[in-house]
């Protein structure tokens, strides 16, 4: 009688909720008496390949790119031609020191740019030519305005 009067003091003290509390069984590794044996990830489970792909994509040094409007899709309605034929021109003219600039990396990344139609603003990217490249590509440019009048 005294445990049918602490089962509904219980069962009053706490109103019933639609959750219940369950308690997972108690399962022991062996039987009592068996000496526990460790599984380890080599003996137990078969080898598992997964496949990892990165996030950007290593490609050769691009020369002639006008990312404003290749990549990231600004257009400036009927001056868009002659902005990207400036543009080329201008890639045509600094060629050979961007050539000869960083002439140990031959590669470059998708990394740290944003992705393909972004909405980014319009930059103004500045030449990547460093001391080197600025001296071949002036030699260059000499030669070529004393070979041709």
């Amino acid at each position: 009688m005294i445990e049918e009067d602490k089962i509904k003091a219980k069962k009053e003290s706490k109103p019933e909720s639609p959750l219940t509390y369950f308690e997972p069984p108690i399962v022991l590794p062996n039987a009592p008496g068996q000496t526990y044996q460790v599984k380890s990830i080599r003996e137990a489970y078969p080898p598992v390949k997964t496949h990892v792909e990165p996030d950007f994509v290593v490609h050769r040094r691009l020369y002639f790119e006008e990312k404003n409007a290749e990549r990231y899709g600004w257009d400036m309605g009927i001056l868009q031609p002659v902005v990207s034929t400036a543009m080329f021109y201008k890639d045509v003219l600094l060629w050979p020191a961007n050539l000869a600039s960083h002439s140990f990396e031959r590669y470059d990344t998708s990394a740290g740019k944003y992705l393909a139609g972004s909405p980014v603003p319009y930059f103004l990217y500045p030449p990547e030519i460093d001391l080197f490249g600025f001296g071949v590509g002036g030699v260059v440019i000499a030669g070529v305005a004393v070979i041709l009048p």
